[in-house]
């Protein structure tokens, strides 16, 4: 499951003779701002604005949907990746840190996956590359993984309808989760 971005495009034609191609999949405005400029704005905002909600809806419905099919470790990883902007993958040096962490490393590949996170790539000196111990790998949370901690406060009752932290939030993590 990948959680895509809708369209982000609106077009408006004066179409005087049907058009050669298939337009069916694509949403075209008709209007005439030469003859009727009154009747021309009052489309334009109306499409616009039908625009606008239907992103909003595609976008809330794939919040919703990426947040649903996130298990325990996953939200946990998404919350620290939250909180700090960026998650480490968990060293893995011996067979106890490998079995130990090996729900984490299957998280951030899931949260990978689903587009919550993406991989942060940093700069690093040659020093750092030939080290027996190299920087570990950072993935930074992406807009739609800070959609989801979102939605996931206002469920968990941490902030108010308005994405506003809730006073009774019982944990300062919790504002800068949602304000950050």
């Amino acid at each position: 499951m990948r959680c895509a971005e809708p369209m982000r495009s609106c077009s408006f034609a004066v179409i005087a003779t049907p058009l050669p191609f298939d337009v069916s999949t694509i949403r075209v405005n008709d209007y005439d701002p030469d003859h009727a400029p009154d009747e021309a704005r009052v489309k334009v905002r109306s499409a616009l604005e039908d625009a606008l909600r239907e992103l909003d809806l595609t976008r809330t419905l794939a919040v919703r949907r990426a947040l649903e099919a996130l298990d325990e470790v996953s939200i946990n990883t998404l919350i620290h990746a939250g909180h700090n902007g960026f998650v480490e993958h968990p060293e893995m040096l011996t067979v106890r840190d490998s079995l130990g962490k090996a729900a984490v490393s299957q998280a951030i590949g899931r949260l990978l996956e689903i587009g919550l996170l993406r991989l942060h790539l940093a700069k690093i000196s040659p020093e750092e590359v030939l080290s027996d111990r190299p920087p570990r790998t950072r993935y930074a949370i992406t807009t739609m993984g800070k959609a989801v901690v979102a939605e996931l406060a206002q469920r968990w009752g941490v902030v108010d309808t308005d994405g506003r932290p809730d006073h009774r939030c019982p944990r300062d993590g919790c504002r800068r989760i949602v304000e950050g």
